[in-house]
């Protein structure tokens, strides 16, 4: 699967970029001295290969800023996917916050939802971006067409 692919006539071709297509991140083996290692882009700059770090700590302006847990996933885990188990080690341990701030990636409508009913953590940080075709032809509706009136 790393270096070959079967062709429409069953035939064994070697893999590239432009023909057979790589291995999907997940399963392709970036590294001889690591086989679980992966390959991961996110957007058009960052990219590397390994495992993805995420690191938990408080944020109180009145007290010292302290690591609270570290976490290690496979690069090709998206970084939403990591957010239950922090939140689930947190709470084991007695250190679950009541606001949980958080970069773009780790935000998505089903993991904000889920650590609030599971964790009665509020979640903060920026939504992902909308990836829709109307959104990109500048058609149709998108979210940011709806406001919520809240004085009514």
């Amino acid at each position: 699967m790393q270096n070959y692919y079967r062709d429409e006539a069953g035939r064994l071709r070697w893999r590239t970029a432009d023909d057979g297509g790589l291995p999907p991140s997940s399963s392709a083996i970036v590294s001889p001295y690591d086989t679980t290692a992966r390959y991961v882009r996110h957007g058009h700059i960052i990219s590397w290969k390994g495992f993805a770090p995420h690191v938990t700590d408080t944020c109180a302006s009145d007290s010292v800023n302290v690591i609270t847990d570290v976490a290690t996933t496979s690069a090709a885990t998206n970084d939403a996917q990591a957010l239950p188990g922090i939140h689930t080690r947190l709470a084991r341990r007695g250190l679950l916050p009541a606001e949980h701030l958080v970069d773009g990636g780790y935000t998505s409508l089903v993991h904000l939802e889920r650590a609030e009913r599971e964790h009665q953590v509020t979640v903060s940080g920026p939504l992902p971006g909308n990836p829709t075709r109307q959104h990109h032809r500048n058609e149709g509706f998108d979210r940011f067409d709806f406001h919520i009136d809240f004085a009514r």
